[in-house]
């Protein structure tokens, strides 16, 4: 709490404590004791609700908004600074709250992008020259957590960004899924299997404009996830709308107790797929043992692979 909101709050019990005090003292004389009991009193009252506003500011850093003292936190556990920074307010939210339930651990985290240019195929084969490319960017940026007196791993999430850096003739219902080995990580219920949402730039304010917020996963399977990616928002119109994107958490906890040392090296496995032709083709999911794939006639799609090892991260190739 800052030192002005201290003065100002004193200043106002103090004043508070000479009105109330006279008020006292007018209707009901000494009945109810001296002046000096009667300021107690209020004193006491006052001082109960100073200490719980201070109790209230000081935890409502385990979900409000990011603040330097977070980040300093999330620092202090090994979170550089470069990935911290770059990173969405939601996510370092999501990272804060995994450290907190997790209690005393060690955060190493890597950074990871892929890019790919799509070719609108609803345009003749014959006119390709001039067919129009889109350019679709995927980041991944993978936390571990390890105890940090024992160093056995607590945990891991995937934090997902995806945008269209070049946005596409094609605005429907994409698909992404998400697998990994059951035998080595299982979801996490904490905070629910997933957290997602989309976003739009609206050209005419160079704001981001938010929705199609997600909780549960389309389809689910013992390892794997798939959900939908909304490329065109409902709230402004489809002519201000540039660059789709979106974001994702997942949070993952070990099946079987395991070290760092224990060089524990698997993989997650994402793919986005992208309808070529919203309104004529689909994407359907399918399920292939305990994972999830998605796809249609009319679809291309990008995959990315992060590889997850038990080491830390000064050790990650």
């Amino acid at each position: 709490m800052k030192l002005w909101t201290v003065l100002l709050m004193l200043t106002c019990e103090k004043l508070l404590r000479f009105y109330i005090v006279g008020i006292f003292q007018k209707e009901i004389g000494e009945s109810f004791g001296s002046r000096w009991e009667t300021t107690n009193i209020i004193v006491c009252i006052l001082q109960i609700n100073f200490i719980h506003k201070v109790h209230v500011e000081k935890h409502s850093l385990y979900k409000g908004e990011v603040d330097e003292e977070k980040k300093e936190y999330l620092c202090e556990k090994g979170l550089e600074k470069d990935i911290l920074n770059g990173m969405r307010e939601e996510a370092v939210n999501k990272v804060y709250e995994s450290v907190i339930k997790k209690g005393d651990v060690t955060i190493d985290a890597k950074v990871e992008s892929v890019e790919k240019v799509f070719v609108d195929q609803t345009i003749d084969k014959q006119t390709r020259g001039a067919i129009p490319e889109s350019q679709l960017r995927i980041t991944t940026t993978l936390m571990n957590y390890a105890d940090t007196k024992y160093q056995y791993i607590q945990g891991c999430d995937l934090i997902i960004d995806y945008l269209w850096v070049v946005s596409p003739g094609a605005t429907g219902n994409d698909v992404i899924t998400l697998n990994w080995n059951s035998s080595v990580f299982s979801l996490s219920d904490y905070g629910g299997p997933l957290n997602a949402y989309n976003y739009v730039t609206n050209m005419s304010t160079g704001s981001q404009d938010f929705y199609n917020f997600i909780s549960t996963p389309a389809h689910s399977n013992s390892a794997g996830i798939g959900w939908y990616a909304q490329l065109q928002s409902p709230n402004i119109s489809p002519k201000i709308q540039i660059n789709p994107g979106g974001w994702a958490f997942v949070s993952f906890e070990p099946s079987y107790m395991f070290h760092v040392n224990d060089n524990v090296v698997t993989d997650l496995r994402l793919e986005y797929v992208h309808d070529n032709m919203p309104g004529i083709s689909s994407i359907s999911f399918s399920y292939e043992g305990a994972s999830i794939s998605a796809g249609g006639n009319f679809t291309d799609s990008l995959s990315k692979i992060t590889t997850y090892r038990s080491m830390l991260v000064d050790d990650w190739g």
